[in-house]
C-alpha cells in the first residue's frame, strides 16, 4: 500500500479491496451473513472484564459520553446539546464574561470522556472553562514539515497532537500556521501540496 506498483494509487483502487476482505472476514467471524441485519448496523460495542467485545444495543439508551476537552466552549456546548445533555460550566471568577468568545476552552469533563452513559439516569456533565493566554502550557509548537512527503507531514502532526487539512497531494510546500508557532492541540493545520 505505501509504494503500489499497479500503476493506480488512488485509496478506491489500492486500500478499499483491502479493507473489504478484512471487514467480510470480521463480519463473518461474528456469524452474520445479512450485511443489512439491524444486529450490525444498530452495533456498538461493550468491553467486559475479559477483554472480550459483545454488541450492545443502541436502544437500550446507552452511550459513551464524548471527549469535549480542548475544544471551544460554543463547540462543547453544541455537542452536549445535540446529546440533550445537562451540563454545568466551572470557571475562574475573572472569566465569569461571554463564554462564546474563541478564548474560551474545555479545560476538563466530568464524567471524563468515553464513559457509558444511560439517559434513563441522567448525569449532569461538568466541564471546567479556562481562558487560553499565549505562553500557556496548554500551548504546542507546530512542527516543521515543510519538503517532507505528504504521509510523513500527516504523521508527524498528528503525533503532536494536532488535525491535518490537505489541499493538493505530493510534497508538502507550505503550511498554515508556520511552523515554529504556538497553538492549542487539536488545531487543524493545512497542508498545501505541490500538486494542487
Amino acid at each position: 500500500m505505501d509504494n503500489p506498483k499497479s500503476g493506480q494509487f488512488y485509496g478506491g483502487h489500492v486500500s478499499a479491496p483491502i479493507f473489504r476482505n478484512i471487514a467480510t472476514r470480521i463480519i463473518s467471524y461474528k456469524g452474520i451473513s445479512d450485511y443489512s441485519s439491524s444486529n450490525l448496523i444498530n452495533a456498538n460495542y461493550e468491553k467486559l472484564n475479559d477483554n472480550a467485545y459483545q454488541f450492545a444495543n443502541l436502544t437500550d439508551n446507552r452511550f459513551y459520553l464524548p471527549n469535549i476537552v480542548n475544544l471551544k466552549v460554543k463547540d462543547a456546548i453544541d455537542i452536549l446539546n445535540e446529546k440533550q445533555l445537562k451540563y454545568e460550566i466551572i470557571t475562574d471568577e475573572n472569566d465569569k464574561g461571554s463564554l462564546n468568545t474563541d478564548e474560551f476552552y474545555i479545560a476538563d469533563q466530568y464524567p471524563a470522556a468515553n464513559t457509558l452513559m444511560v439517559t434513563s439516569k441522567p448525569e449532569i456533565i461538568r466541564i471546567r472553562v479556562v481562558r487560553k493566554r499565549p505562553g500557556q502550557d496548554n500551548l504546542y509548537q507546530v512542527p516543521d514539515v515543510t519538503n517532507k512527503s505528504l504521509r510523513k507531514a500527516i504523521n508527524t502532526l498528528v503525533a503532536a497532537g494536532f488535525d491535518v487539512q490537505i489541499s493538493g497531494s505530493g510534497k508538502v510546500i507550505e503550511q498554515s500556521p508556520k511552523a515554529g508557532s504556538q497553538e492549542l492541540t487539536r488545531t487543524t493545520v493545512t497542508l498545501y501540496c505541490e500538486n494542487e
